[in-house]
């Protein structure tokens, strides 16, 4: 009983509007579980991989979330009551390979992003990851972009981070001055530190809310978005919510038996 009342206090003080965890406690397509198709040819190419990624300080729960290069589905999932401040969101990534990525010289591709809108309808994505292949065999580079237009570029980090090695990161949108900052592998549980990189070159204008967090399936079999796995999807207005290490578990919508 003590951990029950354990788990409902940490629900409520944790909780807010505009926030969602997924672990991805469920198996099949994702726009049968709570995710919506807004683009491609074949709706439910996007399914649940058995397995969580394993990132320390996270708990390992559920299974993840995989693309694959070549496939052309987009989903996003609502957070609720949308987002009219700073927008932040986090993730567990893993890049089993680097085929299907664009080689190191291009701007890369993106497949996951904040959405202006949810549900069929989906168009202006900012807050954009962006990977390509690293200089380094066997390795990839990350990067982030704010927004479209102009002479949209997304900022690289130099480091070329290994397949098969789980990468945590948070990406912060700031609507107020249309910049997306990327954080790589920020300490859990603590404040948020200096960005690992910053951008700010896309020109569309900032969008007046945030109502979805969005996954891509970009480009083709060879050179696009590649093969990429997501786990522990968080989206909020705060750093807190998307690097504590007790809700990167498990949401407190998702506690069986746990009604509010």
């Amino acid at each position: 009983m003590k951990k029950i009342y354990s788990l409902l206090f940490i629900a409520l003080t944790s909780a807010s509007f505009g926030q969602i965890t997924d672990t991805f406690l469920y198996t099949g397509s994702a726009n049968a579980n709570g995710w919506s198709t807004h683009s491609g040819a074949t709706p439910g190419q996007i399914t649940v991989a058995t397995g969580s990624i394993h990132y320390t300080g996270i708990v390992a729960q559920g299974n993840k979330i995989a693309l694959v290069a070549g496939n052309t589905e987009d989903i996003n999932k609502s957070c609720g009551t949308a987002i009219t401040t700073v927008a932040y969101f986090s993730t567990v990534i893993n890049m089993p390979n680097v085929p299907g990525l664009h080689p190191n010289t291009a701007i890369g591709d993106y497949s996951i992003a904040l959405g202006v809108t949810a549900g069929a309808s989906l168009t202006a994505l900012p807050a954009r990851i962006y990977f390509r292949t690293g200089t380094v065999a066997d390795t990839f580079n990350i990067g982030v972009l704010n927004n479209s237009g102009g002479t949209a570029t997304p900022s690289f980090v130099a480091t070329n981070f290994a397949i098969n090695t789980p990468i945590f990161v948070v990406v912060k949108y700031d609507r107020g001055t249309n910049t997306a900052s990327l954080f790589v592998n920020p300490a859990l549980d603590s404040t948020e530190p200096a960005a690992t990189a910053t951008n700010a070159t896309g020109t569309t204008a900032a969008p007046a809310q945030i109502a979805s967090i969005a996954l891509r399936q970009g480009g083709n079999a060879t050179t696009g978005t590649g093969n990429t796995e997501f786990d522990d999807i968080r989206i909020a207005d705060n750093w807190t919510y998307v690097t504590t290490s007790v809700l990167g578990a498990a949401s407190f919508s998702q506690i069986d038996g746990l009604k509010m």
